[in-house]
């Protein structure tokens, strides 16, 4: 439910914080003053006010005011500098943006002056985030690819995912996610080792946010919980907000309304406690129509009205709003009268070029013209000889060509003769499975109907759950079948496309494991996952959940009862590659049996050890899958101690 008050906590003490931070201000003036590292003191002021300015911007620009006096009275430039920069920060966050605005230009000009490069790629930072959020998507985008290369020239590593993270946020806003989704995992990858949690929750927030825009639900859900996972542990309320907005939105998509408006509530409630008005506004109109959905309508028309007010608090600001346009659109009539001029100017310097070029290129001619006369007659002379030359060099090479087509046409004739060798015998393996293991199930499914309708009212009631038993058996094995079959067609015809991305292997292994929980339990099977918690690997997780699937399922078929099926990895000296391992204590196999795995052209049907059925047909999709990866896939096996079936994945993205 949607509680509307006029006026909040915060506002009722805005002016005891302003006085308190006053006070603050004054007593360690003294400290300050005497203290040999003063600077650092300042330095550690302005990183409090850069904290405070998300909860309470307006203590933040209060005590960014004393931390400015403090600077010009001590003559500390660059202490002054950021602390402009923080102050407008401190006002874009009270959309105050016009103002924020003035204090940036304010800000990168002293840094300009003191030629501190990092200091004005931060600025420009600000300035691109101005840009967007009053709609000049363009020029902010624009602004940050210009940043992009200044902090790679000054090689500012700790800051570059950042500015593509926010080059990736303007092209999501301009429409284009899978532009976004490139500049992300951009960021993902450069801030995937470092410890600032925040830019690396907020990389995969907006991950998942691209996704959700291209309808991916499964994988925009993966990265919404791992920001979220993040932010929780850090304690970053605004970032938490985020992601359950982008869960709620998640929840919505799928048609789930009831998750959705627990989510977006949640949000909700971080939003008013922080009391950032566009945080407030954006939830709002989301948790609106989730109300609408389930049928809540004076719930949507309370958001509806918390979302106005919101609107009308940033409106508040229109005056200011619209002297940034008019300064930024002069901004852009002086840019393009400059880049005019410049052209103009640049026309006047290629025309002189091209003059003298042509004066150059007379000179040259005139040379060229007397030196052509000169080795005119010495051509002549040998012309008729290397003519004869070329005309045998012609023909040994005529000869040559012929005679290198005579092999590449051999071997396309024998590559040819193994492939359609290797078609033969896939085709034939496929018909075996269709007139022999699709066959046999279907048989059994009419036999057991046909007792079943011949004989039904003579049959007692143990008697015919025992044939639906079976019944629901043949069909699960079919189906299983046709599954597989249509898999496997599938990758013959190319029509799986493969998607590689970065994923936690923990997360997808105790999936797979939760699916086959019943199964196991059934056969009285424990199933344990080793998988290092931090262990991430670069693959498409639809392909390794088929593999997982195989493998586990496979596993728990041929353990005996009480057994148990372990799921483990470890990775190369150099972080290259992380092998998988899935290892039963059941029945084993023997070297026959090992060799005949993996390949389409023998039959490896073993029953499991409670009479299941299979067709063999999984480990040739998981071979394939694995292979799609530029990995392996094997096993090892002794005949009565059971089997461990490996395969490797990338643990980086080969460039």
């Amino acid at each position: 439910m949607i509680s509307l008050k006029s006026e909040t906590p915060k506002q009722k003490n805005r002016m005891i914080n302003k006085t308190l931070t006053v006070v603050l201000f004054i007593l360690l003036m003294p400290i300050l003053s005497f203290s040999s590292s003063m600077y650092e003191k300042i330095d550690s002021l302005t990183k409090y006010a850069s904290i405070l300015g998300s909860s309470d911007y307006h203590q933040a620009i209060s005590l960014c005011d004393s931390i400015i006096y403090l600077c010009i009275k001590h003559d500390y430039k660059k202490g002054e500098a950021e602390a402009l920069r923080i102050r407008g920060k401190s006002l874009f966050y009270g959309v105050q943006y016009s103002e924020a605005l003035k204090h940036y230009v304010m800000s990168k000009e002293k840094f300009e002056e003191l030629n501190d490069l990092f200091g004005v790629a931060n600025v420009n930072n600000n300035i691109a985030v101005v840009y967007s959020y009053l709609g000049f998507d363009e020029k902010s985008l624009e602004i940050d690819l210009e940043n992009l290369k200044l902090r790679e020239r000054i090689n500012d590593s700790s800051n570059i995912s950042g500015t593509i993270n926010n080059i990736g946020v303007n092209y999501r806003k301009l429409g284009l996610p899978e532009k976004a989704l490139e500049y992300f995992r951009q960021a993902y990858n450069k801030s995937i080792n470092r410890e600032d949690s925040i830019a690396f929750s907020r990389v995969l927030n907006n991950i998942g946010l691209a996704f959700l825009d291209l309808n991916i639900y499964d994988s925009a859900y993966f990265y919404f919980n791992y920001s979220l996972e993040i932010r929780k542990k850090i304690n970053e309320l605004q970032g938490v907000k985020n992601s359950y907005q982008g869960l709620g939105n998640y929840y919505f998509a799928i048609g789930n309304y009831t998750m959705a408006k627990t989510y977006q509530e949640k949000s909700l409630d971080i939003a008013n406690n922080l009391g950032i008005v566009y945080e407030i506004e954006s939830i709002t109109s989301d948790l609106s129509k989730t109300y609408e959905a389930l049928s809540l309508f004076e719930d949507a028309f309370n958001a509806l009205k918390l979302n106005k007010q919101m609107t009308d608090s940033i409106k508040t600001n229109d005056v200011a709003s619209l002297l940034t346009r008019l300064e930024m659109e002069k901004t852009f009539a002086v840019e393009k009268k400059i880049r005019m001029l410049e052209a103009e100017k640049n026309e006047l310097e290629n025309q002189a070029i091209i003059k003298s070029e042509r004066m150059q290129k007379l000179f040259y001619l005139i040379g060229l013209i007397l030196l052509s006369l000169l080795i005119l007659k010495a051509y002549f002379d040998l012309r008729n000889k290397k003519k004869i030359n070329r005309e045998l060099l012609d023909y040994q090479k005529e000869i040559i060509k012929q005679k290198e087509e005579i092999l590449v046409q051999h071997d396309s004739i024998l590559a040819q003769n193994e492939l359609l060798e290797q078609i033969n015998s896939e085709k034939d393996k496929f018909f075996s499975i269709i007139a022999h293991d699709l066959r046999n199930p279907f048989m059994a499914f009419l036999g057991l109907t046909k007792i079943l309708s011949n004989n039904f009212m003579q049959l007692t009631p143990n008697e015919i759950k025992e044939y639906t038993n079976n019944l629901f058996d043949s069909a699960e094995n079919l189906h299983k079948l046709l599954e597989n079959l249509l898999e496997w067609s599938r990758i013959q015809r190319g029509i799986i496309k493969f998607n590689p991305e970065y994923c936690i292997l923990s997360f997808i292994v105790q999936q797979n494991i939760e699916i086959q929980t019943e199964f196991a339990r059934q056969k009285g099977v424990k199933l344990i996952n080793h998988i290092p918690a931090k262990l991430n690997v670069f693959c498409d997780i639809s392909m390794i959940n088929t593999v997982l699937r195989n493998l586990i399922s496979n596993a728990i078929k041929f353990t005996n009862t009480g057994g148990k099926i372990e799921i483990a990895a470890n990775t190369d000296k150099n972080n290259e590659y992380a092998t998988i391992f899935v290892k039963d204590s059941g029945v084993g196999m023997d070297s026959e049996t090992i060799d005949k795995l993996f390949r389409i052209d023998q039959n490896v049907t073993n029953d499991g050890t409670s009479g299941e059925k299979g067709t063999g047909l999984g480990l040739i999709l998981c071979k394939e899958f694995i292979e799609k990866h530029g990995a392996d896939i094997w096993v090892e096996s002794i005949l009565g101690e059971g089997s461990t079936f490996l395969f490797t994945l990338p643990a980086k993205q080969k460039i």
